[in-house]
């Protein structure tokens, strides 16, 4: 006897640190703390993975995009709030239900069986690397610039690694990592860490195309 999975439902959702929309077979799911650079809390946490397994639930959604606002894509984790754990949290207006933990979320979108488009209109750095290097593509603007320093602070960033060196060459990919670096928009491409470096302008082009 299969038990079927409750069925995820948007209605009535109050998201917090990322706005959802769909239209036309597309879930645009839009990182929301520009004030924070995007950084990563448990509340994004906990939103991006229910919104991932909603859609990968619905059968109309065809494609995820990633996407964010403000000037950073985003600066990775939220170290401060990380360090709090979860004390500020309970100012947060969100009523998303938690269906997993921060290291789920990397597998959320590397197994949502759909593809993804990472729609990176500026810098990312550090744990933002892991978004990124789990959606099936990666469209940047020509001015973004990818970093991952944890080295620079005596950290080997594991969590990034794992994929990393899937889409970059390995060579390339432990060099990035081990420098501490930033590369332009055109060396992430060349390393394969992006699909794609295109003008500001034609960024929404290139992600519906």
């Amino acid at each position: 006897h299969h038990t079927k999975t409750a069925t995820l439902t948007m209605d009535g959702l109050n998201f917090n640190a990322i706005t959802v929309q769909y239209a036309e077979h597309i879930l645009t799911l839009t990182l929301n703390r520009p004030e924070k650079r995007n950084a990563i809390n448990q509340t994004m946490i906990d939103e991006l993975i229910y919104a991932l397994d909603y859609a990968k639930q619905e059968r109309d959604v065809r494609v995820v995009v990633l996407a964010a606002n403000g000037p950073v894509f985003c600066a990775g984790g939220d170290l401060k709030a990380m360090a709090m754990s979860g004390k500020e949290e309970v100012h947060s207006s969100s009523d998303i239900p938690k269906l997993g933990e921060s290291d789920d979320l990397a597998l959320r979108l590397y197994h949502l069986n759909k593809p993804s488009i990472a729609k990176i209109q500026g810098p990312v750095l550090a744990g933002g690397l892991m978004l990124i290097t789990n959606v099936t593509h990666a469209i940047a603007v020509d001015t973004a610039t990818f970093v991952a320093p944890e080295i620079l602070r005596g950290i080997w960033p594991f969590q990034v690694m794992a994929t990393l060196c899937q889409v970059m060459t390995p060579r390339a990919g432990l060099d990035f990592l081990m420098r501490g670096q930033a590369i332009t928009a055109s060396q992430a491409m060349q390393t394969g860490l992006i699909n794609h470096s295109v003008s500001v302008d034609d960024l929404d082009k290139s992600v519906t195309q």
